[in-house]
């Protein structure tokens, strides 16, 4: 879906998701958005080891930066 809106935020990363993975290390989804669009989101584990479990929506806890 394409749009012509722009989000108004503050900074690159508005907002981020985090849930837990299997082995207890936390799992990072930030949200980038760069001109009031998205621009790109990443997925990243704190201690830089394999992700064990995909991220489960019902899971994620949403945290707004802005």
């Amino acid at each position: 879906m394409k749009s012509d809106v722009k989000a108004k935020v503050k900074r690159r990363i508005p907002v981020e998701a985090e849930f837990q993975d299997t082995d207890g290390v936390l799992i990072h989804i930030p949200l980038h958005v760069i001109d009031g669009k998205v621009n790109e989101f990443e997925i990243y584990k704190e201690d830089g080891s394999p992700i064990i479990e995909s991220p489960d929506p019902s899971r994620l806890k949403v945290v707004c930066l802005d």
